[in-house]
């Protein structure tokens, strides 16, 4: 076991199937969102392809840029499913706007990236870093879905007998979106003083 998830050296077997998991598991769904539009289906088709490769790659010539690289791309997935859950998918085709069911084939491709993402954050020995941000990025999620209820409360009336259980449903999902923004932030802000400062 100490292997399989802590020596860097290894050959990455588990992220790699995991990756993979998200891989079948876009594929899957392609069909379906295609007939919906076929921007829909373009990007599951290439997030598809994306995580099958990266799984090649992993297993191929595993290093740490590679994991890191692993992590941005999957977080940024679960930051899309989650914003298309809550606050209804962007921008682009016949649905923009509208809140995506959640089904079960996808929380089962969710589970496989947060997974993921686990695993290579601690091969590329980032741990300490990971909590903290997913520490963070939970705190705001979670006090700006409590003021938003507090302001509106209105807004999760239609949602059951426990429209504040779905404020704190909807703020728990939004943590892994929170959390990237303050990574993304603290990387661009160190990268910004570096070139400023020297």
């Amino acid at each position: 076991m100490e292997t399989l998830f802590h020596q860097r050296g290894a050959t990455p077997w588990l992220p790699a199937a995991l990756s993979m998991i998200a891989s079948m598991i876009h594929l899957w769904s392609f069909p379906d969102h295609f007939l919906l539009w076929w921007g829909y289906g373009a990007f599951f088709l290439a997030a598809a392809a994306a995580q099958g490769l990266y799984a090649v790659s992993l297993l191929r010539a595993p290093s740490k840029p590679l994991y890191l690289a692993g992590v941005w791309i999957n977080l940024a997935l679960v930051a899309l499913y989650v914003a298309t859950r809550t606050a209804g998918i962007p921008l682009l085709g016949p649905r923009a706007g509208q809140v995506h069911p959640v089904e079960t084939p996808e929380l089962l491709c969710l589970a496989a990236e947060l997974a993921l993402i686990s695993l290579l954050t601690l091969r590329c020995g980032q741990l300490r870093t990971a909590l903290t941000y997913t520490s963070l990025g939970a705190f705001q999620a979670l006090a700006a879905g409590l003021a938003l209820h507090l302001l509106n409360p209105g807004l999760h009336a239609s949602h059951g007998p426990s429209p504040l259980l779905h404020a704190l449903y909807l703020s728990l999902l939004s943590a892994p979106l929170a959390a990237l923004a303050l990574w993304s932030a603290t990387w661009v802000s160190g990268k910004l003083s570096a070139h400023l400062y020297g």
